[in-house]
């Protein structure tokens, strides 16, 4: 029951690790955006917000999405998940043509799997370090293979 408490713990841990990693690699994704689009800085605050809760939501579900599968598709198809629904509802703009609905919700899209891509990106190069253990993994912080909390 200890251990079982403790590698509890250490996977809310773990997760609030990938939460912040990710949170801020989107974060930065999109200062790199923002700065390219000649975006003033003033209006930087709350795509920056939104860019950084979405992506600790999305490295919290990539963590316990891939665990030990090694299958690319899936690992892709977490990103896609997030990236389109992202996109998708950004991209809803009211009393906009319908090709400019078209294009904008291309670019709120492609925004979005970068962002996300850059995600998991950074949580798969913590993970192949062992600083960041998927569930599943047989580190000690990581608990029992196949253990959930």
């Amino acid at each position: 029951m200890q251990a079982s408490l403790l590698a509890s713990r250490a996977d809310r841990v773990n997760s609030l690790k990938a939460a912040g990693l990710a949170g801020l690699i989107a974060a930065a994704v999109m200062v790199a955006m923002l700065w390219l689009a000649h975006s003033p800085p003033l209006d930087w605050p709350l795509p920056l917000a939104i860019a950084a809760v979405s992506g600790s939501l999305f490295g919290i579900t990539y963590r316990y999405a891939v665990r030990q599968d090694p299958n690319p598709q899936i690992k892709a198809g977490v990103v896609f998940a997030f990236g389109l629904v992202r996109g998708l509802a950004l991209g809803q703009q009211a009393g906009l043509p319908w090709p400019a609905i078209l294009w904008l919700t291309m670019a709120t899209c492609g925004e979005s799997l970068m962002l996300f891509a850059g995600a998991a990106i950074a949580l798969e190069g913590v993970h192949q370090r062992g600083w960041l253990p998927f569930p599943g993994d047989t580190s000690p912080l990581a608990g029992e293979p196949g253990e959930d909390p």
